[in-house]
């Protein structure tokens, strides 16, 4: 595991897909940016945890169609893809509205902002010596 997260990490550094400019950064520098929380994660939710986000008045107002595709995602499965263009949400934005408070609260259920490293599955991991090491 120790060999993937360096490999990672090496890959980072020196192709810099998010042209972060690493290669003129200290290993602080570098470390103290992979580590900068900016990243949207939009994770997958569990139907309870969706519906769980739906504002009742607004559920209420809705047509019989709409509650039924409601009621499809919530049972989609037992996780649900809540990323912007994920058919689940444009199903939600479809029946809600893309202004309502029930989109509002399915992104700050879903929506997770995580650090570069988090991303790259080196959270607990990194170091500035490993980053060191990887240059």
């Amino acid at each position: 595991m120790a060999g993937e997260r360096q490999a990672i990490l090496n890959a980072e550094l020196a192709t810099d897909p998010g042209t972060r400019g690493y290669g003129t950064m200290s290993d602080q520098d570098a470390f103290t940016d992979l580590g900068a929380v900016r990243i949207d994660n939009w994770a997958q939710r569990t139907g309870g945890e969706i519906i769980e986000a739906v504002h009742a008045p607004e559920f209420v107002a809705l047509g019989t169609a709409q509650r039924e595709a409601v009621a499809m995602v919530v049972s989609a499965g037992e996780l649900i893809e809540t990323a912007p263009g994920a058919n689940a949400r444009a199903i939600f934005v479809n029946a809600f509205g893309g202004t309502s408070t029930t989109i509002a609260n399915l992104a700050n259920v879903a929506n997770q902002q995580i650090s570069r490293a988090e991303q790259l599955g080196l959270g607990g991991w990194l170091t500035v010596g490993r980053v060191n090491a990887n240059r």
